[in-house]
Order: structure tokens, then C-alpha cells, then sequence
């Protein structure tokens, strides 16, 4: 496998280098059928379904572990944070609507 991952190196830029040598291994140990459905769902917007699927084809399963951890923390924060935005939006529309019936006022309506 180390040798398919110098060719690989050799053939792209080598910025490319740590991606290779950290995702490489993975992308390997997939099929071309199930590497053509990893490259899909990427085009598909499933890049949270892509990305569990490299880590899981990594030698150390940890990652995914982690990874899933991380994810869920952030599930938990954007929730939070849709939550604060409802409410800003509720109280910003009940504050225009005061507004609007003083304006209403203002111009004899």
C-alpha cells in the first residue's frame, strides 16, 4: 500500500502530501464502485455520510469515535443557537408591530 501512496504523491501537487498519508490508507481500502459512492455523496451534499465513511475505513477507529462526539456536541450547539435566533426574530416582529401601530398613529390612520 505504501508504494500505491508514493505513486499517488508523485502524481499530485505536494501539498497534497499530509491528506494523502492521513486519508490515503482509506481511500485505498475502498472498491471502485464504493469509492464511486463516496465521491456521490459528496456531490449529493451527504458530506457528514462521506466523511464517517473515510473514518470508518481508517485503521484507527478512534477517529470516527471522536469525530461522532465532536458532531454531536455541535448538533447540541447549533440547536442552542437556533432556539436564541427564534426568539430574537419573535421579539424583533412584536417590537415592528408596536412600531408599525405608532407609525399608523403618527400619520392618522
Amino acid at each position: 500500500m505504501s508504494s500505491l501512496l508514493d505513486d499517488l504523491k508523485a502524481k499530485l501537487p505536494a501539498d497534497y502530501a499530509p491528506v494523502i498519508d492521513q486519508y490515503g490508507p482509506a481511500l485505498l481500502a475502498m472498491g471502485k464502485d464504493e469509492l464511486w459512492a463516496w465521491v456521490t455523496k459528496i456531490t449529493q451534499g451527504k458530506t457528514d455520510e462521506a466523511y464517517k465513511t473515510l473514518l470508518a475505513k481508517l485503521p484507527n477507529g478512534d477517529l470516527l469515535n471522536e469525530w461522532e462526539g465532536v458532531n454531536a456536541g455541535w448538533e447540541t450547539a447549533n440547536k442552542a443557537n437556533a432556539q436564541r435566533l427564534a426568539l430574537q426574530r419573535e421579539a424583533t416582529a412584536a417590537i415592528l408591530r408596536v412600531c408599525l401601530t405608532v407609525a399608523l398613529a403618527l400619520v392618522g390612520l
